[in-house]
Parts: C-alpha cells; structure tokens; sequence
C-alpha cells in the first residue's frame, strides 16, 4: 500500500505543478459533486471488501481459495479507485482551485496536503469501514491460538485507524514533507543568488542533499 500512496502524493504533486496547466480544468462547483461521489465509491468499495472477508471466513473450510481471489480483486478495484479519482478530482478543477482560489500555487507543501485531502479522506473512510473485517479475522484467529499461550490483541477501531495512519500515511507523508518543503525553501533563496547557473545548482544540489538526509534519518524519525 505504501507504493500506491507514494503514486497519490506524486500525482497530487504533478497536477499542482506550474507545468500541469494544460491538463487541469478550471474550478467550478461541480468538483465537490466530484469529490462526494469519489469518497461514495470508496465507502461501497470498502463495505463490499467487508462482506467478501466475512463470507469468505465463514466459507474457508469449503474453498479457501475462492474467497481469496475475490478479496484480492476488490482490493485492486478500491486503490485503483482510489488513484485514479484522485487524479480526476484535480484534474478536474480542484487542482486550479488550489492554486489560483487558495494561491498555494508557490507553496508546494500545503498545496500538496490540500490536494491529497480527498484522498487521504477515502482512505481513512475504507479504514473505518474495513475495521469489521481486520475484527473478525483476528477473532478467528485468536481462536485457534492454544490454551495457556499468550492470547492475541484484538484492537478497537480507534487503534486500527491509528495504527493505519502512523505506518501508511506518515511513513510516507513525513519524508516526503520534508523534502518538498526543503524545495519550497530553496525556491525562495534561488532568486536571490546572482548567477542563474549558481541558483539551478541551488536548486539541484539542495534538493539531492535534502532527499539524503531525509531518507538517512527516516528510519529514526518513523
């Protein structure tokens, strides 16, 4: 999962981007229309995903293998769901509302949060939903776990989302924040250095450094 949120926030970065303008409508009303149904097809996704675990537990002992597959395939269709409306949403107008109604044209990193909104809201709503099924495979499990052994933790909602959060979103989100914001930074140095040559090696060198040092205390920082 952590590849496919690292494709949202470089999607998000991409289509807020100053080269991004031919590819991005102007805002209008119809992008929260957008966004409702987007965050809809991520509850229906969701809630399918639950009933297809559930019944494949209950089926287990018939054909394990079925209810797998069908998992699987839900779980493609809901993050391709998840992208894919994504990047409608700002194509479609939101990024232009971003840029030119909230001027975070020249701010990448909360431009950057602001576009992934949607998607982030999408995401912790599938976790919320998907809670039901994360219980009842731990239950099952929990059950076959031998009497006089360490039982098994079943979490509450609450430190499921929050688990999904801190190891999905931040693990990502954190390193990635730091290295936009670095960029956002060198951005306004750059104009200030004399020599144009001197400001892209600025701009170049800075950033490489950044992402270094970013990706060497990761580890620590998550």
């Amino acid at each position: 999962m952590h590849m496919w949120i690292l494709i949202g926030f470089v999607s998000a970065l991409a289509l807020i981007g100053p080269d991004a303008g031919p590819y991005v409508a102007p805002a209008h009303w119809l992008v929260a229309g957008g966004i409702a149904l987007y965050l809809a097809g991520a509850a229906l996704l969701a809630r399918a995903g639950v009933l297809t675990t559930i019944r494949a537990l209950a089926q287990a002992h018939r054909d394990p293998t079925n209810g797998a597959r069908r998992w699987h395939a839900l779980a493609m269709g809901e993050r391709v769901w998840l992208l894919a409306g994504s990047a409608g949403i700002l194509a479609s107008g939101y990024a232009d509302w971003i840029n030119v109604h909230l001027r975070l044209a020249a701010w990448q990193l909360p431009g950057m949060w602001v576009a992934m909104a949607p998607f982030l809201a999408a995401l912790l709503i599938s976790w919320l939903i998907g809670y039901r099924a994360h219980r009842a495979i731990r239950r099952r499990i929990a059950h076959r776990i031998p009497a006089g052994q360490k039982p098994l933790a079943i979490w509450s909602r609450k430190q499921y989302v929050g688990f999904q959060l801190r190891t999905q979103i931040l693990f990502v989100g954190v390193p990635l924040s730091a290295i936009v914001l670095a960029q956002d930074v060198l951005w306004i140095l750059a104009p200030h250095v004399r020599s144009s040559a001197a400001a892209e090696w600025l701009l170049m060198v800075g950033t490489a450094a950044t992402a270094a040092t970013v990706f060497l205390l990761a580890p620590v920082v998550i």
